[in-house]
């Protein structure tokens, strides 16, 4: 009798122990819209690669049973598509996070989705200023086309250039580089005598070169899109004879990417140029990025803005989930990154609370001749860089 009460305790507890049900794991699901088609693919790969890999290399730094999972749709560069596909995101697939964001107008179309739903987006490309307010619920990353081109502007005024011109693509980031390099040139004394806009489908930049040659600048301020556009422009830059009149290329770091200066390097030999980012910065942080993602990628990737950014989102991202784990969304998440600071690849960045936007550093460089090549080499650091548009355009 003894032992048939024990095995039927011993069934009992059994039983007792398989229907209790198993403690749930905490999935924190990332709605992440990127334009892996169309005008922003280049871009949109170097944050996907970068995601994956934070992931990869992080995902053990999260609680016990916690996890991130990135549900990646492609909105195909075209701002209706990442608007529904927002929609779509929350209310089907449930996601406490927006993320990605690869172009300025498909920033300004989630904004109202975010705000509506209350569910964060972090952007990781998207430069236009005004971006960030938008939505209360945005927070960025990546950089504002005025953070580099407006400290550039106020550098080359105050080291002995006078007299500048500008060749923009004609589309938004164009427009708004050039506006702030104005913005900044002007503010320390210097004059813009002519501009000129590119249409995006040009390919032959050698009448425009004309034009600046027969304005007589001391410095021409260039923004192309980067690949076959910025080549060309190198080309028609060399073919002109400006660099033999003495004029000097300026302008933002993507316009020479490391990817290119093997074949630009000799045209772009001396521009001047400020970067939020360059892959030359001597530090551990940095350092230790590229030889993970070079490691994962290849010893020939090209690690850019856009990988950076993604990286220190994807790291604020794993903060907020760390204290609030499956309340990782709304308004108690938004309280967080506000208050994020990151010593990243690209230095210390910290998000303003006011503007929900970066601050950063913005390294000026020079495109010089190194034994192993052309090279970005970067020679004066500003530390703590704001977005200049928004302090000069109060809400």
């Amino acid at each position: 009798m003894f032992r048939l009460a024990l095995r039927a305790g011993i069934c009992a507890a059994a039983l007792a122990f398989a229907v209790q049900p198993a403690v749930a794991d905490t999935v924190v699901k990332i709605g992440n819209i990127l334009s892996l088609t169309g005008q922003g693919a280049a871009l949109a790969e170097h944050i996907q690669q970068a995601e994956t890999l934070y992931i990869k290399l992080h995902k053990g730094d999260l609680p016990a049973g916690t996890s991130v999972e990135l549900i990646t749709r492609d909105d195909a560069s075209k701002p209706d598509n990442t608007k529904r596909l927002a929609q779509e995101l929350i209310v089907r697939d449930k996601v406490q996070m927006l993320a990605g964001i690869v172009l300025s107008p498909q920033g300004f179309s989630v904004a109202p989705v975010a705000t509506e739903a209350k569910v964060p987006v972090v952007i990781m490309n998207a430069t236009t200023g005004s971006i960030t307010r938008a939505s209360p619920y945005i927070v960025r990353f990546s950089h504002s086309n005025w953070q580099m081109a407006y400290a550039l502007g106020e550098w080359a005024a105050q080291n002995g250039f006078k007299k500048s011109y500008a060749m923009v693509a004609d589309y938004a980031a164009g427009l708004d580089m050039e506006a702030a390099y104005k913005a900044g040139f002007e503010s320390k004394g210097g004059a813009m005598i002519g501009s000129d806009h590119t249409p995006l489908t040009t390919t032959d930049f050698l009448p425009y070169m004309d034009r600046v040659k027969a304005a007589k600048p001391d410095s021409l301020f260039i923004f192309e899109v980067a690949g076959s556009a910025t080549v060309a422009t190198w080309k028609a830059f060399a073919d002109s004879g400006l660099k033999s009149m003495g004029v000097t290329p300026v302008g933002s770091g993507d316009i020479v990417p490391e990817t290119e200066l093997k074949e630009t390097g000799p045209a772009a030999e001396g521009m001047i140029n400020a970067s939020i980012y360059t892959e030359d910065l001597k530090t551990p942080a940095n350092e230790a990025f590229v030889a993970a993602y070079q490691k994962e990628y290849g010893k020939n990737i090209e690690v850019s803005f856009e990988s950076v950014a993604a990286w220190n989102g994807m790291a604020a991202i794993f903060e907020v989930v760390k204290k609030l784990g499956a309340k990782a969304t709304g308004d108690a998440a938004m309280d967080i990154f506000k208050t994020i600071k990151l010593d990243g690849p690209s230095g210390r960045i910290w998000i303003d609370p006011e503007t929900r936007d970066i601050v950063q550093p913005v390294y000026l460089g020079k495109i010089t001749k190194t034994p192993e090549g052309y090279a970005n080499v970067p020679f004066q650091t500003i530390p703590d860089v704001k977005d200049a548009w928004k302090i000069l355009n109060p809400p």
